[in-house]
């Protein structure tokens, strides 16, 4: 705040009155009627100060202009009638607003100034009443040859004026006002070291009992705040607080600064929360903030920054408690003061600043593109307002990156993602680490290179991370704000360099300073949502490599811990959604939880409703890959062809995007491709599907985890092409990679009897080609110990004893030795018992084990027709809709191996004698064929409400 140098009048109310009559009496060749002109003027505007009556202000500026006109230049009152004048002027362009009178008013002085000595007993007073206008006239235009000007006539006055000058503690105000100003746009510090200086000998002219030690205080206070900004020293801040609390003791509500010591007293308790996480210092800053705005009553700069400044304080009340209603209230505060401001106003530029900031959270909130657009809009003018060495600088650079990165994470534009790249690389080269915000800033950084890391794979963007994360947080003082996200930021890219490469040592690393960053913050921090998903996410991968079932649990669990605070709209409502459905796809792909499978296709479809409107997103493909995934799954338990061929449009719709997860489509597309064919019988689907497995396999890095399992697939699929093709040939190289697998797979890995089995098969199929003793004896050897160590229940053993099952059928076959008939019998009997595992594994070894039967005329033949009816009607009734139930009994594998099975099942007990029982089954497969009829039977009520078409039918069939 600066101020004039008139001293406080004390004349009495009548002295108007008294001058005006006195006047009368005069005329104004008199040498009193000067005298008495002057005094009218001066006690008119002493009364208007007391009462803010208009008339008495348009008088008193009336009357200095005729006393200006009785004082020609050379006149000995022309000095006095012209500082009059201009100080008359200038109190009211602070009541009208009228820029015509700010600048008269400076005209006016600079005149007075410029006819006037440094020796003159008002050249002091000239200059300090100049010095207030110019620096008005700064705060409308933005013109900082104001700010040199009150330097330069500052930095005489002060030399020519001595300590006792009763003005001296008025000059020292409104020099130091000048410079503290100058200071915030040009950042030179040695103008903010002479502001303080200034400021504090300024309060030692004003002991307590001054009536303007409050106005000091209060700029002393500001003074404090911009240093705390600046240097980042919490004891600054401290004054700060003294400074304004002490001024606020000795001020009362309507006086004159009472709003502006509150404004200030309010940002600096919102600045502590900021620094000290504390949410008290965050309501006493928003009661200040209303106290303020309660006794404001004019539309000013002082009015602008008051609802900057508690814009602020709520954008960060709804950073921490998500209430919506906070940053709408904000967002409208900053528009309210931007239409208060001149365009030209100096500090436009920071309301900018919080408003874009603003637009940018509500956008990451509610998802409104036209709230990112705006906000890339304001934050561009601000960027183009702003000094170059002002504080705020790098602040406003760094928020223009993070408004770009959050574009392209929406559009996924790579223009937007190297732009913002560009802002905060050059926020960083005007960063010193001691700057308040030097964390934010890193922070903003890195998130945008893990994001470019993301789309090209680039690994020398995670060293670079590593590399600044590690410097950062050596230079940051403890208990800086942005501390948590930085260790958060460093161990995500150990995980993202794990994902990568391999390398278990980084994600042992990933872990462990997850953990630390956890123990650092508790819920309703800023950073609880992200750190606990990534940390989840961490532990969901080290379960894929090594199976413990306690990781994936745990991972779990800190996904739900994070779903109760972060609803829909939360900026990472979308990752979790989708990484909480992959972590249900694992536990139903690892422990066959059927409950598991249903909530992870709904977290993913929900996932990709709400991407769906935005392709461009980063996050699109990967939700479309892993809702395919998982609806793949759905098809493994229910046979649905439709879910098969969903599950390969949808990664087909993947490829088709600009992504860097083409490895992992491929090798998904490959086993998709390759499990069609199985269905259907396509050879160009098997073809394509190793043509993937190639491309997959040629990417995959050698110690990558996913790779054990692409080995394997593609294996199964070589294995299935050998059927038609190159036959020992291809076996051998599926053996190769069968091989290769189980070399990557940690001990008691999840996986591994599944790669083992299949192994098993290639063997029992290159037997079959070279009638090789030794393949059907390892292939023996293989099975046998599965079924020795696997516990009971374990979800592969049906699939296991079917394959031991025809491996024996296929020694006997070779040897014609019975025991291996009578042994494979005993397998697929075994396997078609498992009626509680999947219902399509448990009626594919019923058929298997009717085949064999029926052809080498076994005993066993009639109860695998039994046990093939009754499996046949448990997997129909598992599928999840009429429409399903359709389409599984006309599938192409299923339709074409149970169209005659009911007939079969007859004749086969018919040549066994029974009569009776080839009766039950022949009215079994009849029962099998009407249940499901009726199941899925139209009631005739909704069919004749359809249209006229629907009516006519079902009164036909209601007549039948």
């Amino acid at each position: 705040m600066v101020e004039n140098s008139q001293p406080v009048a004390s004349e009495p109310y009548n002295a108007v009155e008294s001058d005006r009559q006195k006047l009368k009496t005069l005329s104004p060749g008199d040498n009193d009627y000067f005298v008495t002109l002057n005094n009218l003027s001066n006690n008119l505007m002493a009364r208007f100060g007391r009462s803010r009556n208009s008339n008495d202000l348009e008088e008193g500026v009336e009357r200095a202009k005729e006393l200006l006109a009785l004082a020609p230049p050379g006149h000995a009152f022309r000095l006095a009638a012209m500082s009059n004048l201009g100080t008359a002027l200038q109190t009211r362009f602070k009541f009208r607003r009228d820029v015509a009178d700010l600048t008269q008013a400076i005209c006016y002085l600079e005149a007075s100034l410029e006819s006037c000595t440094t020796q003159h007993p008002y050249y002091v007073a000239l200059v300090t009443n100049l010095a207030l206008c110019l620096r008005t006239r700064y705060l409308q235009d933005g013109d900082i040859t104001n700010l040199n000007r009150i330097v330069e006539i500052c930095s005489t006055a002060l030399g020519a004026c001595s300590s006792e000058d009763r003005y001296r503690d008025g000059l020292l105000n409104n020099f130091a006002a000048a410079l503290q100003s100058r200071f915030e746009q040009l950042g030179d510090r040695a103008d903010l070291n002479t502001a303080v200086r200034h400021f504090t000998a300024c309060l030692e002219l004003r002991p307590p009992g001054h009536p303007k030690r409050p106005l000091i205080l209060g700029n002393l206070a500001d003074t404090m705040h911009l240093k705390f900004d600046v240097d980042g020293d919490l004891e600054d801040l401290e004054r700060a607080i003294g400074y304004y609390v002490a001024a606020l003791q000795l001020c009362s509500p309507g006086q004159e600064g009472y709003t502006q010591l509150l404004t200030g007293l309010g940002t600096v308790f919102w600045l502590s929360c900021r620094t000290q996480d504390d949410d008290q210092k965050l309501e006493t800053a928003l009661n200040c903030f209303r106290a303020a705005l309660a006794s404001s009553k004019e539309s000013n700069v002082d009015q602008s920054r008051l609802l900057d400044c508690y814009a602020a304080a709520l954008q960060t009340r709804h950073a921490k408690f998500g209430d919506i209603s906070d940053l709408d209230l904000a967002i409208q505060s900053f528009v309210t003061s931007l239409d208060m401001q001149h365009p030209s106003f100096p500090r436009r530029f920071i309301t900018l600043l919080g408003l874009g900031l603003s637009l940018l959270r509500r956008f990451t909130t509610l998802g409104n593109p036209d709230d990112l657009n705006s906000s890339i809009e304001c934050l561009s003018s601000s960027l183009q307002l702003c000094a170059p060495r002002h504080y705020e600088w790098v602040t406003i650079l760094s928020a223009c990156g993070n408004a770009l990165l959050a574009r392209y994470q929406d559009t996924g534009d790579l223009g937007d993602l190297d732009l913002a790249l560009s802002k905060c690389r050059d926020a960083l080269a005007s960063c010193p680490p001691t700057h308040l915000n030097y964390g934010e800033v890193v922070g903003t950084f890195i998130a945008v290179l893990l994001e470019r890391f993301r789309r090209l794979k680039d690994l020398g963007d995670l060293q670079t991370v590593i590399d600044r994360c590690d410097s950062t947080l050596v230079s940051l003082p403890r208990g800086r704000p942005a501390i948590p996200r930085i260790k958060e930021d460093r161990a995500y890219a150990f995980l993202a360099r794990f994902w990568q490469e391999g390398d278990a040592d980084d994600l042992r690393v990933a872990i462990d300073s997850f953990l630390e960053a956890i123990g650092a913050i508790s819920e309703g921090h800023s950073q609880y949502v992200s750190t606990h998903q990534h940390f989840a996410l961490a532990l969901q991968s080290r379960f894929e490599s090594t199976s413990n079932r306690e990781d994936l649990e745990v991972a779990m669990q800190h996904y739900q811990m994070t779903s109760r605070v972060c609803k829909r709209g939360h900026a990472s409502y979308v990752p979790l959604r989708m990484n909480l459905g992959n972590a249900f796809r694992l536990r139903f792909e690892y422990f066959d939880d059927l409950d598991a499978l249903d909530e992870a296709i709904v977290c993913l479809a929900e996932v990709e409703g709400i991407l769906s409107t935005a392709p461009g997103n980063p996050h699109y493909v990967n939700c479309i890959v892993n809702l395919g995934i998982a609806v793949f799954m759905r098809f493994q338990v229910q046979r649905n062809a439709a879910d098969l061929n969903l599950a390969i449009e949808h990664l087909t719709r993947a490829l088709a995007l600009p992504s860097s997860h083409d490895t992992q489509i491929h090798f998904t597309l490959g086993t998709l491709l390759s499990v069609r064919y199985h269905e259907s019988g396509s050879l160009n689907d098997l073809e394509q599907s190793i043509q993937y497995f190639n491309s997959a396999v040629s990417q995959i890095p050698t110690k990558h985890p996913i790779r054990m399992a692409l080995l394997r697939n593609h294996g199964h699929a070589l294995a299935k092409l050998a059927k038609h093709r190159d036959p020992i040939q291809n076996l051998d190289l599926a053996m190769l990679m069968y091989g290769e697998s189980l070399a990557l797979a940690p001990s008691e890995h999840y996986d591994q009897p599944l790669t083992v089995m299949q192994l098993a098969e290639a063997l029992r199929q290159r037997a079959m080609h070279l009638r090789s003793d030794n393949d059907m004896d390892t292939a023996t050897k293989l099975l046998q110990e599965l079924i020795e160590t696997l516990p009971q229940g374990h979800q592969l053993l049906p699939a296991i004893y079917q394959h031991s099952g025809s491996l024996a059928i296929t020694k006997y076959d070779l040897i014609k030795e019975g025991r291996f008939l009578e042994e494979g019998f005993k397998h697929y009997a075994k396997a078609a018992r498992y009626t509680d595992i999947r219902s399509f594994e448990t009626l594919d070894s019923a058929l298997q084990w009717a085949s064999h039967a029926e052809r080498l005329h076994h005993a066993s033949a009639l109860q695998a027709y039994q046990t093939s009816l009754n499996s046949l009607d448990h997997h129909v009734l598992s599928t999840p809709s009429v429409k399903h139930r359709q389409e599984a009994l006309r599938s192409f594998y299923l339709g074409a191996r149970t169209a005659s099975l009911a007939a079969n099942a007859t004749a086969c007990a018919i040549d066994e004698g029974r009569v009776e029982l080839a009766v039950e089954l022949s009215e079994q497969g009849r029962g099998l064929l009407w249940s499901q009829m009726a199941r899925i039977r139209t009631p005739l009520d909704s069919l004749r409400s359809s249209d006229e078409d629907g009516q006519t039918l079902a009164s036909e069939l209601e007549r039948i």
